[in-house]
């Protein structure tokens, strides 16, 4: 069963953070090398103990309101209920349009709510 409803808001904490390490790297001539590297991705809600690590450097950190516009259950008794929601991104003063998807209980929709936010990242060229 679905723990949301219509009228539900809720925040993800958004983080771009570059990863720095030293990755060993094998020559031509057999020498064993370290060379920094360093990896930059976005984290939805992440643990505050990897934040704080030495080698993780945050570069932007945004709270982004998920607000839920509507629940509506589809599906009858042969077939497993699903439910449509419509759900939209506030961030400061701009907010997505509002868009559905359709899940079948709460860990499905945790997932496609970071998905789309993904892509939300993506396609919005101002996001960061």
């Amino acid at each position: 069963m679905l723990k949301v409803k219509g009228g539900d808001e809720f925040y993800l904490d958004l983080y771009y953070v570059k990863e720095h390490y030293l990755e060993e790297v094998v020559g031509k001539d057999g020498i064993v090398n370290k060379i920094p590297v360093t990896k930059a991705r976005f984290l939805i809600n992440p643990d505050e103990k990897y934040l704080n690590r030495e080698n993780v450097e945050v570069v932007v950190h945004r709270r982004i309101r998920v607000q839920i516009m509507e629940v509506n259950r589809v599906g009858g008794r042969i077939v497993e209920p699903r439910f449509l929601i419509g759900l939209r991104f506030v961030e400061g003063n701009k907010s997505t349009p509002v868009f559905h998807i359709m899940v079948k209980n709460d860990e499905e929709f945790r997932e496609r709510v970071t998905k789309e936010l993904e892509y939300y990242l993506k396609v919005n060229a101002q996001a960061l």
